[in-house]
């Protein structure tokens, strides 16, 4: 909501959008409307019925620096482990603030509040225990809306920095996704606490069966299983076959399963 906001805030300051007084008052009414539901719904939510026994006053008391610490360390998902180029971009946002755009602004504003979020809840249950990749999923694309604003505003060395380490995060997240946490454990016999979680997760690299049976769980591994469950070759896997797909939502899996594919190939594929 805030960053739509701001999106018509910089539109009107350009003079792209010079709405006449009858549109500003649809759109006044239009904004406050949605105003009020927002704000009713943090309050409902925040304040009163809470999310899973959580609310924000739970949240603020949360604060403390260990679980700053463990929100940024936390072995499976740790902010900097995860989320490494999310912090460098909200770096960036804050340094360059006075620069922003006003959509700028509410996207730094709504990844603060949602880094705000992983701290406080950071510990306060064990399902909370790793914070990451649900609570900021959606601000990500905050963090792609800063970036490319304050991408050509960069020296050139801070740039490819940042760019390397979004290609990284790129590739290291979702290679996380599909090892599976007691898979590396059991098989490395290791701990579950960094740093030996993290090597252990690079040493399936050395275990290409394991590795493969990981990838397999992945949405092209499990679009496969679900067209072949019947066959001999996929009879050890029957404990999945409740869970595999049919009808409309297989050949949607796998209409993005083949995108996904396709998108990768093009991108490796070698060009002169």
């Amino acid at each position: 909501f805030l960053v739509v906001l701001g999106m018509m805030v910089d539109a009107h300051r350009r003079g792209t959008w010079r709405p006449s007084s009858r549109e500003v008052r649809i759109w006044q009414g239009l904004v406050g409307s949605a105003a009020l539901v927002v704000g009713a719904a943090v309050i409902k939510i925040g304040f009163v019925s809470g999310y899973n026994g959580m609310d924000i006053p739970t949240v603020l008391r949360g604060f403390s620096f260990d679980r700053i610490y463990g929100a940024l360390t936390w072995p499976t998902d740790g902010l900097f482990y995860m989320a490494g180029w999310y912090l460098a971009v909200l770096g960036v946002a804050a340094a360059q603030f006075r620069k922003l755009s006003w959509m700028g602004r509410a996207s730094a504003l709504w990844m603060l509040a949602e880094l705000g979020l992983v701290i406080g809840l950071n510990g306060i249950r064990e399902d909370y225990r790793s914070p990451v990749t649900r609570y900021l999923l959606g601000s990500f694309s905050a963090a792609f809306a800063i970036w490319f604003e304050c991408a050509p505003r960069l020296a050139p060395y801070v740039k490819k920095a940042l760019t390397a380490l979004l290609i990284l995060y790129a590739v290291w997240i979702p290679y996380q996704m599909f090892t599976y946490d007691a898979m590396v454990v059991n098989h490395f016999n290791a701990t579950w606490f960094p740093p030996d979680y993290m090597l252990n997760r690079l040493q399936l690299l050395t275990a290409p069966l394991l590795l493969l049976k990981m990838l397999g769980l992945s949405p092209v591994g499990f679009t496969v299983y679900s067209h072949f469950a019947d066959t001999a070759a996929f009879q050890p896997l029957q404990a999945y076959k409740p869970y595999a797909l049919v009808g409309a939502e297989l050949w949607l899996l796998t209409l993005v399963s083949v995108a996904a594919v396709g998108a990768v190939a093009w991108l490796l594929w070698p060009r002169r």
